[in-house]
């Protein structure tokens, strides 16, 4: 399964525009049944406001056919005109471990890790591990890892229904052993050290 994510940097004080305008584009690619879910989240705390929508898709093939399919819109473009503060960017994941199936999530953790160069097959058995281990202490974690749109990227997902399990999962991680463990042991096949997580509150979810 793939993920494709439009990525979009909101002009000053459009933030809730751009937000109602957004979540009008994600019903498309359900009802023609190529993409089997598609999600708009915004990014709570960082640099700069930012809102993704993300579409899943079980193959290139079907991707390839939306991006065949898809032709300029001028009414879209009109209302995006003026939002945001840069063009939209993008990219692609290679789904590689899925989250367990469940209530929709409210917020979304993205931990995100940058390979060294060489290390890339190593990075990604280090954190298929600690994603299994997670998902057998119940909680819905998944991995991905970018194959377009930027340098070579695995993201470790954590699903939360609130702010307070996110807060308790915490503290139960940095009370874990093995977690502190593999911190420490991860870090020699990194690029650059790991950033802090990238926490999105889901605002809608299709399919």
């Amino acid at each position: 399964m793939f993920i494709a994510r439009t990525i979009f940097h909101p002009a000053t004080g459009a933030t809730s525009e751009l937000r109602m305008v957004l979540g009008g584009l994600l019903e498309g690619h359900i009802a023609a049944q190529l993409a089997v879910r598609s999600t708009l989240t915004q990014r709570i705390w960082g640099p700069l406001p930012e809102l993704r929508i993300s579409r899943w898709y079980d193959s290139l093939a079907d991707f390839e056919a939306v991006f065949r399919a898809d032709q300029p819109n001028p009414p879209v473009a009109a209302q995006l005109k003026g939002l945001l503060a840069v063009a939209p960017g993008s990219d692609i994941d290679e789904v590689l471990v899925p989250a367990a199936e469940g209530p929709d999530p409210a917020y979304l953790v993205r931990f995100e890790y940058h390979p060294a160069q060489g290390h890339l097959q190593a990075l990604r058995q280090a954190l298929e591990e600690r994603v299994r281990a997670a998902q057998a202490a119940g909680r819905r974690a998944g991995l991905s890892m970018r194959v377009s749109g930027g340098p070579a990227l695995l993201s470790l997902q954590l699903l939360f229904q609130d702010l307070d399990a996110l807060e308790q999962a915490r503290a139960q991680t940095l009370q874990d052993a093995a977690a502190q463990e593999f911190s420490r042991s991860v870090g020699e096949h990194l690029a650059r050290p790991a950033d802090t997580p990238h926490i999105y509150r889901v605002l809608a979810r299709v399919g």
